[in-house]
């Protein structure tokens, strides 16, 4: 069995290739060819590497999440559409 370990692209700038040949082929085709995930997925993983957590298991990159942060007063009725209301509120 091998080792699994989490960590983040900050922390493994490294790993950036693996991960986009490893991963962005399963993501769902909306995501890859909506406007506002093409405008702003590069400015995401370069201003947000903290949020990019990635999975390894045995070194190798087996899965990921990403992340923004996200300005939010906490109330329901302001929170965003979605991704494509998220990611440029920032």
């Amino acid at each position: 069995m091998t080792e699994t370990e989490t960590v983040t692209a900050g922390e493994r700038p490294d790993l950036r290739e693996q991960a986009r040949a490893a991963l962005w082929g399963g993501w769902p085709v909306f995501i890859l060819h909506a406007p506002s995930s093409a405008e702003y997925r590069r400015r995401a993983l370069a201003y947000f590497p903290r949020f990019d957590v990635l999975l390894l298991d045995g070194g190798e990159v087996v899965a990921g999440g990403a992340g923004v942060a996200l300005c939010w007063d906490g109330e329901a009725g302001t929170l965003p559409d979605g991704y494509d209301g998220a990611v440029p509120r920032r």
